[in-house]
């Protein structure tokens, strides 16, 4: 068994995944600890910033599904879906950006009513 020689490659990868779990797991506790903080800025984001966020989200996530699609290897609807893909994942990088400065400008002055 230990004369294998696809034991140390599996033992490198089981290791790597162990260590982005922790990292996955590490990140969820800190954004559970910082969820008043996070709540508090949410609140404080004009309307335009949180629907870049939420339709970042969901066009981001969710054109994945239109590739069970029987029209998916048209011409239209793939440049259509490539182009969705793009404009969710900048909506949604511009959502994160906008929450994480004011995040940032929360904590720049955590007395003030920051609105």
């Amino acid at each position: 068994m230990l004369d294998d020689p696809n034991l140390v490659p599996l033992v490198l990868v089981i290791l790597f995944v162990l260590v982005v779990l922790f990292l996955i797991l590490r990140a969820i506790r800190s954004i559970w600890k910082e969820r008043r903080i996070i709540k508090s800025c949410w609140g404080n984001l004009e309307s335009y910033q949180k629907s870049f966020l939420q339709v970042g989200i969901l066009v981001f996530f969710f054109i994945h599904g239109f590739a069970t699609h029987p029209a998916k290897d048209s011409y239209l609807p793939k440049v259509l879906a490539d182009m969705l893909y793009e404009a969710g994942k900048g909506m949604f990088i511009v959502g994160v950006i906008a929450l994480l400065q004011e995040i940032h400008e929360y904590r720049k002055h955590p007395n003030k009513d920051n609105q």
